[in-house]
């Protein structure tokens, strides 16, 4: 959990009373558009509960408890601005010149700096893997 999205919690305990750390995980990219988020919403509507804050798909997902009919479109109207916001922001450095990618099976998305890092290091760890997975099958077909 990063710094910023910590402070949502601190600045906002009411809001997050409800929640648990596993159902509070969001890329540090994404810290500005949670924290601002929350800080609006919170001016809209205090006794909202959030109950997770995640990455799926790319893409920035906030969820929250039902709230009053009269508020409901505007708080998911702005909800839907911020998920959009992230669709467009790098969630390693926070960057606004991203877009989606994949590394290896996972969707995600990236500014063209962050992702050549994120494949590399993904292109390590499958040689990695597959140099350890080569030497564990010569023990294996030694034994027999």
């Amino acid at each position: 959990m990063s710094k910023l999205l910590h402070k949502s919690m601190l600045d906002f305990p009411y809001l997050f009373s409800e929640i648990d750390r596993d159902n509070f995980h969001c890329p540090v990219g994404w810290d500005d558009i949670v924290y601002n988020l929350t800080k609006e919403l919170h001016s809209i509507y205090p006794d909202l509960k959030v109950v997770q804050v995640k990455e799926k798909f790319a893409g920035l997902r906030y969820y929250i408890e039902p709230v009053p009919p009269e508020l409901r479109n505007h708080i998911y109207d702005i909800i839907g601005k911020a998920e959009e916001e992230a669709y467009t922001t790098c969630m390693w450095c926070g960057s606004k010149e991203a877009k989606q990618g994949d590394i290896g099976n996972w969707i995600v998305t990236a500014c063209d700096k962050c992702m050549e890092e994120k494949q590399a290091e993904r292109k390590q760890q499958d040689e990695e893997w597959e140099a350890r997975k080569k030497e564990l099958m010569n023990k294996v077909y030694k034994t027999y």
